[in-house]
């Protein structure tokens, strides 16, 4: 009898063992999912951080001290939120070349085909600083930012064609702000 009751124990306590397992696989999993991507009450990512500091290493000086605009992507972003992002890069570099660098970068672009016009400026991220920076939050993502690499302003690029709209008339007037105030040359 004590044999079977101490058997009975140790099930118990090994079903006790993987259940407990798999529910912190499951939350952990979960965690990782959602690693970065903090959803606002109005549906939007939120910026992570508020520097960039790792652009450093991969813009150069013509650009590193001035204010840009950043269009970050990859190869696994869905192709109209990227095409989407290649728009409108090509329409601010048109409008703003003169006043402020329009930058896209990606850590490669294997399975795209990327049409920017020849006023964007296109850097590589071999080492995907820049994504792990903004903790992996998700991609395509437009920034604004200035001299010191601080962000003050980014959003995703969705399918969402009146947010996006709404987005880049924020990043437009925001631009033209600069322009003004004399900040950009």
């Amino acid at each position: 009898m004590k044999k079977n009751y101490l058997k009975y124990r140790i099930y118990l306590l090994v079903i006790m063992i993987i259940a407990l397992s798999a529910i912190t696989i499951l939350f952990l999993y979960s965690e990782i999912l959602d690693h970065g991507s903090k959803v606002s009450s109005n549906d939007k990512y939120e910026i992570p951080t508020k520097f960039l500091n790792s652009i450093n290493q991969i813009i150069d000086d013509k650009v590193r001290k001035s204010d840009k605009v950043i269009f970050l992507f990859t190869d696994f972003d869905c192709s109209s939120c990227v095409e989407k992002g290649i728009e409108i890069c090509n329409e601010i570099s048109s409008k703003y070349a003169a006043d402020i660098p329009v930058i896209a970068i990606s850590r490669t672009t294997n399975n795209l085909e990327v049409d920017f016009n020849e006023k964007v400026i296109f850097y590589q991220d071999y080492r995907d600083m820049l994504r792990k920076e903004l903790k992996y939050s998700p991609t395509p993502k437009m920034l604004l930012l200035d001299k010191q690499n601080a962000i003050n302003f980014g959003f995703t690029i969705t399918t969402d064609k009146g947010e996006v709209d709404r987005n880049i008339e924020k990043l437009d007037k925001l631009v033209e702000d600069l322009k003004s105030t004399d900040r950009i040359k």
